[in-house]
């Protein structure tokens, strides 16, 4: 069925209002400004993590689930310490998740020491994310803000490969695989 057009007083044809069109024309500076903003992140990718060669932040932190215990990150290292930061609320973490366990042989392998340090409100979060997704090794919580100010964490999840000397090796933000992890300790022996 077609529409009829209206015509005004003069017998043409009804013009938009002037509100209209500039409500029309703000609504396409705003998705323009949209694109351009997803344009920039997809290009220009926000950095996560300390530097390369920096020392690493000497911090202690409680382990979620565990009564009265807590681990000492970057201090007196036997092997390279491979640290994610996550948060239970973030989808890429949950999916990443499989990460860490795929590096248990690696651990079990005396290479490689691995622990997962939950950004989260409060540990609770923390550990039913540990207990859900499952995450196989000591979930660390950072309940001050304290680690993500130290390790300049602005992107979850960020992955941290200290070497042995206490300095950072690698990092990486988003979903590095485990061939890629692996990679990483093949390039360093220490």
């Amino acid at each position: 069925m077609a529409h009829s057009v209206t015509p005004d007083e003069s017998g043409s044809p009804s013009k938009p209002s002037k509100a209209r069109s500039k409500l029309s024309r703000l609504i396409d500076a705003v998705l323009f400004v949209a694109i351009l903003g997803v344009l920039f992140l997809a290009l220009f990718p926000r950095e996560s993590g300390p530097s390369v060669g920096e020392p690493a932040a000497v911090l202690t932190l409680n382990t979620v689930g565990a009564a009265e215990k807590s681990r000492t990150l970057a201090a007196d290292l036997q092997r390279p310490l491979l640290i994610e930061a996550f948060a239970s609320w973030c989808g890429a973490c949950r999916r990443n998740a499989g990460l860490l366990g795929d590096l248990s042989d690696a651990q079990k392998e005396g290479r490689l020491d691995v622990v997962a340090v939950s950004v989260d409100e409060s540990p609770e979060q923390a550990l039913a994310a540990k207990q859900s997704w499952p995450i196989p090794v000591d979930v660390l919580h950072d309940p001050s803000g304290e680690f993500s100010r130290a390790y300049q964490v602005d992107v979850l999840p960020t992955y941290i490969l200290i070497g042995t000397d206490g300095r950072v090796k690698r990092v990486t933000s988003g979903n590095p695989g485990a061939t890629d992890i692996r990679a990483w300790l093949n390039e360093y022996k220490n």
